[in-house]
């Protein structure tokens, strides 16, 4: 590992994440008028983009970054460590963004509605407070808690609403589709692929020499799991790993695809590496 360049890259791109935050928070001043009472309503349509957009390509590109500044050499120890910065550095300065704007426009600003009773307590769920910086309650507390009352509620808006917002879950899945990305390359496919659902997974079915047919089941819950791993051990394989790693793969691809995927070694099978010819 290398964490002083990976706090170099994880920095660089915290701070082209915090423009944008900059950017949101100069268009509501912009936008905002009290007459409307439009706070909530902007700060969402602004907010969408940075986490559905921007915060996982700038996940994208600082991984990028790393890998062209290792040449070869890229080790998935250090991506995850750019990703933990990233998440760390990111929350820290989108709070002390945050915490400046409250007292500087909204405290001056927004309409800060005041009701009796039961009226007041509901307010208090829905009117502006101050910033806190308590990163592992908002990073990892709160999106697990969520997640668990949405699944047991059967709220997908309200899951759908963790999916992308919550910084973790993000990185898992922009580390997903960059292993496979990575992966297709190696096994010689068209890498671009890796970001389309469904055809994804029909590479990998081909990847791994088994029948078109295995597809179907892999969109039948649990079931899937049996056909995944059975894919993941061939592909475990080819970069010499064992079955229980197949089976990390099949239950966390997002980690356990990423040291075959970002380091330089190249799949083998039958004593001979992965060419084209082997894929046609």
């Amino acid at each position: 590992m290398n964490p002083i360049l990976d706090l170099k890259i994880a920095l660089r791109y915290s701070l082209y994440y915090a423009f944008f935050l900059l950017l949101r928070e100069v268009a509501l001043v912009i936008l905002y008028t009290p007459q409307q009472d439009n706070f909530y309503m902007l700060m969402g349509m602004l907010s969408i983009p940075l986490f559905v957009v921007i915060f996982p390509l700038t996940v994208v590109l600082s991984h990028r970054h790393y890998r062209k500044e290792k040449q070869g050499d890229a080790r998935f120890s250090d991506v995850l460590l750019i990703s933990g910065l990233i998440i760390f550095l990111t929350y820290t300065l989108e709070f002390g963004i945050s915490w400046t704007f409250f007292k500087g426009f909204i405290e001056e600003t927004v309409v800060m509605k005041e009701e009796k009773g039961i009226f007041d307590l509901m307010n208090n769920f829905v009117q502006p407070k101050s910033p806190v910086y308590w990163p592992f309650m908002h990073l990892i507390v709160a999106p697990l808690t969520n997640t668990k009352y949405s699944f047991i509620a059967g709220d997908f808006f309200s899951l759908l609403n963790v999916l992308l917002t919550s910084p973790i879950i993000c990185i898992l899945f922009v580390l997903y589709f960059e292993n496979v990305y990575l992966l297709f390359r190696k096994y010689n496919q068209r890498p671009w692929l890796a970001i389309i659902p469904f055809v994804n997974l029909w590479i990998l079915v081909k990847i791994a020499d088994r029948p078109a047919w295995w597809n179907v089941f892999l969109y039948v819950p649990v079931v899937r799991y049996f056909f995944l791993y059975s894919i993941n051990r061939s592909i475990a394989a080819d970069f010499r790993r064992t079955n229980l790693y197949a089976l990390g793969m099949t239950l966390l691809p997002s980690i356990f695809y990423g040291p075959a995927a970002f380091q330089s070694i190249q799949p083998v099978r039958n004593d001979a590496i992965v060419s084209d010819a082997d894929q046609r």
